[in-house]
């Protein structure tokens, strides 16, 4: 299928793009008592991203059209932001907690146990350590790698 209105490409691309940051993950902010839903990737980032996958497509195969996939982090991903979160807290004269980090993620409270994975994770990977390896788990405090304590 060959697009001979370049009007009709621009406009089809733009609808594919307000599709896709419509079901892409949104944070909920609350301001002065209102709620708004903030999609997590700008909409004109999402609007290139599809106008090149339309735009770089091969017309002649059938059947395949482009697909845009947004993947959720991986292990080495999680790994590097529990470091740098640590690094973040450690300048600012804190630690990283289990609370500090879902927080940063915007992990429900039920969801704790991920979070405490993915510090076990950063743990067992060497990114960050224990501030006190003699604390409580629920007290446990974390510094990145390098800190002096």
């Amino acid at each position: 299928m060959a697009f001979n209105n370049e009007k009709w490409l621009i406009a089809y691309s733009h609808a594919q793009a307000v599709q896709t940051v419509g079901s892409t993950a949104a944070n909920e902010v609350i301001e002065q008592a209102l709620r708004r839903s903030v999609p997590m990737f700008p909409e004109l980032a999402v609007r290139e991203l599809v106008a090149n996958a339309l735009i770089h497509q091969d017309l002649f195969v059938t059947g395949a059209g482009p697909m845009v996939e947004i993947n959720e982090m991986d292990k080495a991903d999680r790994v590097r932001a529990c470091y740098l979160h640590a690094c973040l807290k450690w300048v600012m004269r804190d630690y990283l907690t289990n609370a500090s980090l879902r927080a940063r993620f915007g992990v429900e409270e039920k969801n704790k146990a991920a979070v405490s994975r993915y510090i076990r994770e950063a743990v067992e990977d060497g990114a960050i350590k224990p501030f006190d390896e003699g604390a409580s788990r629920k007290l446990m405090k974390y510094v990145p790698f390098w800190a002096k304590v």
